[in-house]
């Protein structure tokens, strides 16, 4: 018994020994002669392009086409486009609101949690109350802006 326990041990341990051996004097191999055949033949191509200037085209381009006035954002609610994205959030938050016209965090978060969101209840608070300079309530600027903000950080990782 013990006699197999030896061998099932040793065995394995020999021959892994033994073909690394072969596969690490494969790997030396290949290395020198890629090197020795590739040294001479191979330059990298360096790209002479001015990337600051081509940013700096592409921008006046853009702008050409929006005849000098650049699209921003609504800043008060009667700029709100109804078939926008401002107007999807603004039909949701008619739903939600209370008397005053704004809503707390937990109808919110309850709210986010429906439409779905990665972040956490934590990460959410901590965004809704940035927003809201620690205001219990919010209105629906507000609402817009924590929404973009939070759909430009949830899942920006995939």
């Amino acid at each position: 018994m013990k006699l197999l326990l030896l061998m099932l041990t040793i065995i394995p341990i020999l021959s892994f020994k033994s073909f690394f051996k072969k596969y690490n004097n494969f790997i030396l191999k290949s290395q020198n002669n890629d090197n020795n055949d590739n040294n001479d033949n191979k330059m990298p191509k360096i790209l002479n392009i001015d990337f600051e200037e081509l940013v700096n085209n592409m921008d006046k381009e853009m702008l050409k086409n929006f005849n000098g006035t650049i699209p921003r954002a609504p800043q008060i609610e009667e700029e709100i486009e109804k078939d926008s994205f401002e107007g999807y959030l603004q039909r949701h938050f008619n739903v939600l609101k209370n008397y005053e016209n704004k809503i707390d965090f937990e109808v919110f978060l309850s709210w986010r949690k429906q439409i779905g969101t990665l972040l956490t209840r934590d990460e959410l608070f901590n965004i809704y109350n940035e927003i809201n300079k620690n205001d219990k309530y919010c209105d629906i600027m507000n609402f817009i802006l924590i929404n973009k903000i939070i759909d430009e950080v949830d899942g920006a990782d995939f």
